[in-house]
């Protein structure tokens, strides 16, 4: 093993956030929030001191100057996943951030997270949908969020945010400009983060995340004029809903269309799809994204859910960077992700039973190398490109859900 390969030390304790490094943080978010005319609202929040546990929504890479700014000027600690290291980890760990590895069984991150509330009494910062909106609305929380939070036995603030995906959507990355909001407000106190049972405390999570971008532009009355607005929503919407196919949509400027049929639809400026001719399906694109879920869905109870192809893997075993490991084969079904190659002579094997993910990270032209499924052990993270498929990761994202869903025996 050289430095090249050695394996991230997640097990070295957190710290506090150095004084003398808070004003850069504030300086790297400050001009962006004003540019976008940030506005929060403070709920509960009065007379609010650390330690405290800070839940955000997951839109973009905004988010995280947002919080800064939400914050101001207190001291926090930041989970961060392993790629937002690389190439920086002793000043990320200096302002506070801990290491995670995306839909992996961390008991390490436990502790860590003990360590900034219990021992340090600061607040800890976590985006627990561990990935930026696909469509716009709020993705899944793991069931173990109700059990860290009675763990932890501290007060609960949750700081949700407004229109950082329609400025940046993960599909198109290019800026719109919009104005953004954020709502900052507390959840629970700490008596009853342990009067209340665990599922009661998901429950009221699940129910606060709610959010719908699409719906919040259309209620505010936000125009986005930007000309590129629809380029890349083919990523996201992948299923045309006329004609049925999958992975032949395509999209340019305000426009999508489906290449097998034809069809196609506009992007209001208002964020609603309208079709050119004929009836418009679903001028809510999370509703179009829905539709294409419940297709999903019915293939995977079917047993009839297949991916497979070659990928391309690179490995991120440390915050060196990405190790071009080659070429193996990717099989995804109702069994899980079962990944097999042979690097340099060594044969490789990695298997991800559907309990053991409730969804999975993708990535749409990853540092230019194409779209990518990464998937996490505890000791390195496996980004994977696929060779010959198009626009198939949101596919891949979605079945993962439900295949965990269907072994979990829930609805």
């Amino acid at each position: 093993m050289n430095d090249q390969t050695a394996k991230f030390d997640m097990e070295k304790k957190p710290v506090r956030q150095w004084h003398i490094l808070r004003p850069i943080t504030w300086l790297l978010s400050f001009p962006v929030v004003w540019k976008h005319r940030l506005t929060i609202r403070r709920t509960g929040m009065k007379g609010m001191q650390a330690p405290f546990l800070l839940l955000c929504t997951h839109q973009a890479f905004m988010d995280f100057m947002v919080t800064t700014a939400a914050l101001f000027p207190k001291r926090t600690n930041y989970v961060v996943a392993i790629d937002g290291f690389i190439g920086r980890e002793w000043l990320l760990r200096q302002v506070g951030c801990i290491c995670k590895r995306k839909f992996t069984n961390d008991t390490q991150l436990i502790r860590q997270i003990k360590h900034v509330l219990r021992d340090n009494g600061d607040i800890l910062a976590l985006y627990p949908e561990a990935r930026y909106s696909l469509d716009g609305t709020n993705s899944e929380l793991p069931e173990s969020l109700g059990k860290l939070i009675r763990m932890m036995k501290v007060p609960v603030v949750l700081l949700k945010m407004h229109g950082h995906y329609l400025n940046a959507p993960c599909w198109n990355l290019a800026e719109r400009g919009n104005r953004i909001e954020a709502e900052l407000t507390r959840l629970l106190t700490a008596e009853e983060t342990e009067s209340l049972s665990v599922p009661d405390i998901n429950r009221l999570l699940a129910e606060s995340f709610v959010y719908d971008e699409y719906a919040w532009q259309k209620e505010n009355g936000i125009r986005i004029d930007f000309p590129e607005r629809a380029k890349g929503l083919h990523n996201i919407l992948y299923q045309c809903p006329h004609c049925l196919t999958e992975f032949r949509m395509d999209s340019a400027g305000h426009r999508i269309w489906c290449d097998a049929c034809g069809k196609a639809w506009s992007m209001t400026e208002l964020g609603e799809m309208e079709a050119e001719s004929g009836e418009t399906e679903y001028p809510h694109i999370p509703d179009w994204f829905t539709f294409e879920r419940k297709q999903v869905r019915e293939q995977v109870q079917a047993g009839t859910y297949l991916f497979r192809d070659e990928v391309t893997v690179d490995s991120l075993p440390n915050a060196k960077g990405y190790i071009r490991l080659g070429s193996a084969q990717l099989t995804h079904d109702t069994a899980g992700f079962r990944l097999e190659g042979n690097f340099n002579g060594t044969e490789f094997l990695l298997v991800k039973d559907p309990k053991s993910m409730y969804a999975c990270h993708i990535e749409f032209n990853y540092f230019g190398k194409g779209d990518c499924i990464d998937l996490s052990t505890r000791e390195d993270t496996y980004y994977l490109f696929p060779r010959t498929s198009r626009t198939v990761v949101t596919k891949i994202a979605l079945a993962t859900e439900e295949i965990h869903h269907l072994a979990m025996g829930s609805p």
